[in-house]
């Protein structure tokens, strides 16, 4: 786990900076935007990010992990979360419209979230708390596993429609989110956390495109 937190923190770096040139990123998770106005500010909340930046550096050299982000480790969960992105982005649209005959337009496809803080709600917290409580509960592993990842498939499609801020519900929405949350789940159980958010970002990256 700790090899995929190294791994995603430029990634997470990159997307807190982001709210200093484009102000609506914070919109997209209450930890950034609680941070950026406990700032009171860009200087302030460059300078948060920059000690934040510093003791990762820090923390990496001390433990001896800064190996974890050579090209020799990135380059392979790169390759295969960009592999699970396009897989995401050109079948799930088609497999929701053959086993629903619901159409997915592209407004569908660029609502989903922003993979980092989704995939470490969703899989790393919730589909690990799910597993915990299970195998605490006498359910096998395998079990658990199947069961957490099958909760939280489909809390991560529901919670896009609740709150004020959730758009109105759509089957083909909810279908496309709900295999999309099954498929990020299995990434996450199978492979890590590293490949689940490399491959959600990059499916927001090639939706973008």
């Amino acid at each position: 786990m700790a090899a995929s937190l190294v791994l995603i923190f430029p990634l997470l770096l990159v997307y807190q900076l982001a709210i200093v040139v484009v102000p609506s990123v914070v919109a997209t998770d209450p930890i950034s935007r609680a941070l950026y106005t406990a700032c009171q500010g860009r200087a302030g909340y460059l300078l948060v990010q920059a000690l934040i930046a510093a003791v990762f550096l820090w923390w990496m050299h001390t433990t001896g992990r800064a190996r974890t982000l050579s090209l020799a480790v990135v380059g392979p969960v790169a390759a295969e979360a960009l592999a699970i992105a396009l897989v995401l982005w050109l079948g799930l649209p088609v497999l929701v419209h053959q086993l629903f005959g619901l159409g997915v337009g592209s407004s569908v496809a660029s609502a989903i979230g922003a993979g980092i803080y989704e995939e470490l709600a969703f899989r790393l917290l919730l589909v690990g708390g799910l597993l915990r409580v299970a195998e605490a509960a006498g359910v096998p592993r395998r079990g658990a596993a199947l069961a957490a990842v099958a909760v939280a498939a489909l809390v991560f499609a529901a919670a896009h429609h609740l709150g004020d801020g959730g758009e109105g519900f759509s089957g083909a929405a909810f279908a496309f989110r709900m295999l999309a949350g099954l498929a990020l789940g299995a990434t996450f159980w199978f492979r890590s956390l590293a490949h689940a958010v490399y491959a959600h970002v990059a499916y927001d990256l090639l939706v973008l495109i």
